[in-house]
């Protein structure tokens, strides 16, 4: 780790000497161009021949816009290269001290034999993989999953090895509260599960009209706590006709279930179809040689967007082009074939928030 901020204070002031090169070139050639200039219109002004200084110092305006031109291309292209490394080794810090957050979590487990664990998806991946290598958390009788929606590989994953309920739901800050949660002895993969008591639920259309089940709607939430915004415009899009739209896109099935599908902003929509990033993620994450993933949507001519997967692979597996397209087959064999992902991205560690959340939006093109 602290090699690794070594080189991110080296890569900075490496950012700091290229710009300050660069900018100390553009000053002096915009002295040597003023220079020129000037005496251009002094000797054409002397002989009597002011249209000929006009034009010769429009002539160096357009060589001095070329050259700055090409400074601040080299500068860009230097600088991103420079940003695309300093990210790289922030995203890597970040996955090492989630990583050393998790196995603190499992060393507490196994010294104090805590019962209840609470925390995200990706801690519960590190931890069965702890208990691969020996690890005892078997003094857990339940465990609780937040922050982000519990990918069915997961859940699958800890039941079996466990044998214990993991149980997934959906709160937010704006509510105060969890409103749906899956029960103990009522609770199964890729499901959030039913309202919690006091709490009403329902999926609608724009108009808030209540959408069929099964079809895929904004989720609406109202019961004994809400949310108001004050002097806010979110007011107006967060809260209609006494309902708290999350700003989740779920499904809710004939048995009440409902089923987190993405995001609203996260929704993918490829040549008409829309695709749900969690989906292909539970689907990659099935596999073996699948460490960590997020799914987004990137810009393409012919479909509007396109399902892009960033992949972190497990250890040993090799990145190319041949692991690609067997993560892309798989996708196909695992759920609708449109579904899969037409563009695969490897990486060492994906963006995260201090709890683990995955950061998808840093993801997207043109992100900081």
């Amino acid at each position: 780790m602290a090699s690794e901020s070594s080189e991110i204070v080296q890569l900075t002031r490496e950012v700091h000497r290229i710009a300050r090169g660069k900018v100390s070139e553009i000053n002096e050639i915009n002295r040597e161009a003023t220079f020129l200039a000037i005496n251009a219109l002094i000797e054409s002004a002397r002989a009597g021949e002011a249209g000929r200084g006009f034009a010769v110092v429009a002539e160096q305006v357009k060589r001095v816009s070329q050259r700055i031109g090409l400074l601040t291309g080299e500068l860009n292209s230097e600088l991103t290269a420079l940003g695309d490394r300093m990210i790289s080794q922030l995203q890597n810090q970040e996955a090492q001290r989630l990583t050393d957050l998790a196995f603190n979590m499992i060393e507490i487990i196994e010294t104090y034999k805590a019962t209840i664990s609470f925390t995200a998806p990706t801690a519960y991946r590190a931890m069965l993989a702890a208990m691969n290598q020996g690890a005892n958390l078997s003094s857990l009788r339940a465990a609780v999953s937040a922050g982000e929606t519990l990918p069915a590989p997961v859940f699958n994953d800890w039941v079996q090895k466990t044998g214990k309920p993991i149980l997934d739901g959906i709160g937010s800050t704006e509510m105060l509260h969890i409103f749906i949660s899956n029960r103990f002895g009522d609770a199964a993969p890729a499901t959030t599960g039913k309202p919690v008591v006091g709490y009403e639920a329902k999926i609608v259309d724009d108009d808030m009209k209540e959408k069929p089940r099964g079809e895929v709607g904004k989720l609406a939430v109202r019961g004994p706590t809400g949310c108001r915004y004050l002097a806010d415009k979110r007011q107006n899009a967060y809260v209609r006709d006494g309902w708290n739209l999350t700003g989740d896109a779920f499904t809710q099935d004939e048995k009440d279930y409902f089923h987190f599908a993405a995001r609203n902003d996260d929704m993918i929509i490829s040549a008409g179809y829309n695709i749900a990033g969690p989906e292909v993620e539970a689907a990659l994450l099935s596999h073996p040689d699948v460490k960590e993933c997020a799914v987004i949507g990137a810009p393409d001519e012919g479909r509007g967007q396109i399902v892009e997967a960033h992949v972190v692979l497990a250890e040993g597996v090799i990145a190319g082009v041949d692991t690609a397209k067997r993560l892309q087959d798989h996708v196909k064999a695992t759920i609708a074939p449109f579904k899969y992902p037409r563009s695969v991205k490897f990486t060492d560690a994906l963006p995260k928030t201090p709890t683990g959340k995955i950061q998808r939006f840093r993801l997207r093109p043109g992100a900081s």
